[in-house]
């Protein structure tokens, strides 16, 4: 459904990522994780098509729906999602109140998968284990960036971690994420052990 090769994002300064194959599938329910500046929103601005400056192959075959945190401004929505928010057509909205319009919106369609940027942005509790419902009965999957690892945990079932320029893929939720991710540095620093050990033995 996204199909990416070769994909490499460039700033001014330096390279933000290089993605060499990765392919999503459309009910893949995944979370994109990182440290701040990784470049986990331009990469979903890359999906979306927003993004065009960078070299590679992007190919999208499904229809998408995102909401991305810079969209800040609220559209008017139709009475009925107003009537799932629970609100009023108006300028006045908290942004709590902005975000579960928005949500309520984006989630309405059941067939688009959907990119999320922070999600439980201003929702209070009830909310986001509401929106852990929703986002659980969803049959077409979504890829949603989170810092809120319960969040993750409850909705995720793939962790793609953007670390160092690269993407890497761990096939679970958040809590085998940090297992598999402790197992691979233990792998990394005994193959780098047997590096030094062996190129040792070849001065002697």
């Amino acid at each position: 459904m996204i199909y990416i090769q070769n994909l490499i994002k460039t700033l001014p300064d330096r390279k933000l990522f290089e993605i060499d194959i990765l392919s999503i599938n459309k009910n893949e329910k995944i979370a994109l994780i990182g440290e701040n500046g990784t470049g986990k929103t331009t990469f979903l601005r890359i999906i979306l098509g927003l993004d065009k400056d960078y070299t590679g192959q992007v190919r999208v075959d499904r229809e998408l729906g995102y909401l991305l945190n810079y969209n800040s401004k609220v559209k008017y929505f139709s009475d009925e999602i107003y009537s799932k928010s629970q609100l009023r057509a108006n300028d006045n909205y908290s942004p709590g109140e902005e975000q579960r319009l928005k949500l309520t919106d984006l989630l309405s369609d059941s067939l688009k998968f959907l990119l999320i940027d922070e999600p439980t942005s201003h929702l209070d509790l009830k909310q986001k284990e509401e929106l852990i419902e929703k986002l659980n009965s969803r049959k077409v999957g979504y890829l949603l960036i989170s810092h809120d690892r319960d969040f993750i945990n409850k909705t995720c079932k793939k962790i793609l971690e953007l670390k160092n320029g690269k993407i890497e893929e761990y096939n679970g939720d958040y809590k085998f994420y940090l297992e598999e991710r402790e197992k691979r540095l233990k792998f990394k620093e005994k193959e780098y052990s047997n590096f030094i050990k062996k190129k040792e033995d070849l001065k002697i």
